[in-house]
């Protein structure tokens, strides 16, 4: 690329870049799905969350069923969402380069 004339910048944007997008983009989704379904743990360190609110919906209107059931579902549409663009964006990748992801 530097014997044509190319910046490093253009390098990076055109060379370097898609291929580490290619390499890092199933690995980036399947962390962001840990986070999501692990930040219940954040409300430990007394970060208000979604589990954490749920539970001050539960203590107040006594419906620990109901409410518990509703937050899982949200987590579970988070993680759906956050997967499905993962298997878009890997898919696309694949599609536009040519080449198969791990």
């Amino acid at each position: 690329a530097y014997s044509v004339g190319m910046s490093p910048l253009l390098v990076f944007r055109r060379i370097v870049l898609p291929q580490v997008s290619l390499s890092t983009a199933p690995s980036l989704v399947n962390q962001f799905t840990v986070i999501v379904k692990s930040s219940t743990l954040v409300s430990v360190i007394t970060v208000q969350d979604l589990m954490f609110q749920s539970q001050k919906i539960v203590n107040i209107w006594y419906e620990p069923i109901e409410i518990l059931t509703a937050t899982a579902a949200i987590y579970i549409v988070i993680v759906f969402v956050v997967s499905t663009a993962g298997k878009a964006l890997a898919d696309r990748l694949r599609y536009r380069y040519g080449i198969a992801l791990a």
